[in-house]
């Protein structure tokens, strides 16, 4: 199996965890994960891929600002953001021309910076990505009821542990990284509802060869949109 590095570096100001595996004269590979359960769900799988595709690529896996280890956002990011600090994050370790690929939050990602970076990537790979193309899903419905998280972490009503289950699997933070203050996580309330969007108009733009996986039996996000 392949070594897993792990490293910190600032990204719009933010501390970023992320991790490398493989041989660095391998081609490069830009891993966007997805969002959401427990971090040792999240990093245990995360890690089985590093291992699996390490053996061809050199794998660059960055933990997304406000989930996991890396620090939360001052105030509330949406997807231009995210965008900007996978292209922060590429430029600053020199990475160069990858294969972008990107799984449900990852995929939208991975497909909106194609969208705006064609010429920086090689191969995009998207798997059960979270973009709609026509009618939002129930679970998209669902999603700007999230905005009124936001309040919550400021609640004086609203008890610790419920605070603190939430940011645990909402944004996969591991446990000792739970603080009793968990106000700084108050601009990550309206996360869910500032990622919405249709961005198919943007999306043709998109001019590298694609290659998409998807499960038959996704309800949250359905091949059909």
């Amino acid at each position: 199996s392949q070594t897993i590095q792990e490293h910190q570096i600032s990204i719009k100001g933010l501390n970023i965890y992320y991790l490398t595996a493989g041989n660095s004269e391998n081609p490069p590979l830009l891993l966007l994960s997805g969002i959401g359960g427990s971090y040792e769900l999240v990093d245990s799988y995360r890690r089985k891929f590093l291992s699996i595709l390490g053996e061809d690529f050199y794998i660059y896996a960055p933990e997304h600002p406000g989930h996991n280890r890396s620090q939360t956002p001052s105030n509330p990011w949406g997807m231009n953001e995210y965008v900007d600090y996978v292209e922060e994050f590429s430029q600053k370790l020199s990475i160069n021309h990858p294969i972008v690929m990107g799984q449900s939050f990852g995929g939208k990602l991975a497909q909106l910076y194609a969208a705006r970076h064609p010429q920086s990537v090689r191969l995009l790979v998207v798997g059960n990505s979270s973009t709609s193309f026509g009618e939002p899903t129930f679970y998209e419905q669902l999603l700007p009821l999230s905005g009124k998280l936001e309040g919550l972490f400021h609640s004086s009503f609203v008890p610790g542990f419920i605070k603190k289950f939430i940011v645990k699997y909402a944004f996969s933070v591991p446990e000792d990284f739970l603080h009793k203050d968990l106000s700084n996580y108050s601009a990550m309330g309206s996360f869910y509802a500032n990622i919405r969007g249709n961005y198919t108009d943007e999306l043709k733009n998109i001019n590298m060869p694609t290659i998409i996986i998807w499960g038959k039996k996704d309800k949250q996000f359905p091949l059909k949109q």
